[in-house]
């Protein structure tokens, strides 16, 4: 896949708050499967072709846990390009993100949606038994520095772009921003730093469908 900028949503849709269907909560499999066939696939396969052909030769998905989601069966939400420093704190973020750029990727902490392969992971992020399943619209960018790691993830999803830049190149350009930060460094944390091994994939763009795992089966039958 392709290295480019980022496309920025608009940020007066992307901080309101998720909205769903009243009705779609409820939904019986075979109404869901009916609006999947005829409102999602289509969509789908019109804004998501990147993904689609990165699930088809995994034959697996990458899920995100939401808050807020509740047994929504499906969503469309932005990507944040402002995202507030959550699991490290903000200097450290801060720096964490600045050195994903120096060494020339473009999805970090900031601007991403944090996914993974594993199923109880995604579920552990969010407030619901159901993670979703993640179609990034076509143009996203995500960011592996294939050094520090070998997830899953990268494995499952080996047509993403990485970046061969050495170990001892990537622990001396992260050192320099987080002294210049006055941050202490510990090269040991470098997969935390940059989004690898702990979240596996971070993917930047603009916008992303969400359809919850309970509907697993149905995604898997027309799409895989």
């Amino acid at each position: 896949m392709m290295i480019q900028e980022v496309v920025k949503p608009n940020p007066k849709q992307i901080d309101k708050p998720l909205t769903f269907h009243p009705d779609d909560r409820d939904m019986s499999k075979e109404e869901y499967e009916n609006r999947f066939r005829t409102i999602i696939l289509p969509k789908l396969e019109a804004n998501c072709t990147e993904i689609l052909k990165v699930y088809r030769r995994a034959k697996h998905f990458a899920y995100r846990g939401v808050f807020g989601a509740s047994n929504a069966n499906d969503f469309v939400a932005g990507i944040r390009t402002d995202r507030r420093a959550g699991y490290l704190n903000l200097k450290v973020t801060e720096a964490s993100n600045e050195a994903v750029v120096e060494l020339g990727g473009v999805a970090h902490r900031g601007n991403s949606i944090f996914c993974s392969a594993n199923f109880i992971q995604a579920k552990n992020w969010g407030d619901s038994m159901h993670p979703y399943i993640v179609f990034p619209k076509d143009g996203w960018d995500v960011t592996y520095f294939k050094k520090l790691g070998n997830t899953y993830m990268y494995y499952s999803l080996n047509g993403i772009a990485t970046y061969g830049v050495s170990f001892n190149s990537i622990v001396k350009r992260c050192k320099n921003i987080f002294i210049k930060k006055e941050i202490s460094f510990d090269k040991n944390l470098l997969g935390l730093y940059l989004g690898t091994k702990v979240f596996e994939l971070l993917i930047a763009g603009d916008s992303w469908m969400g359809i919850s795992y309970k509907n697993k089966a149905i995604v898997e039958k027309y799409l895989l």
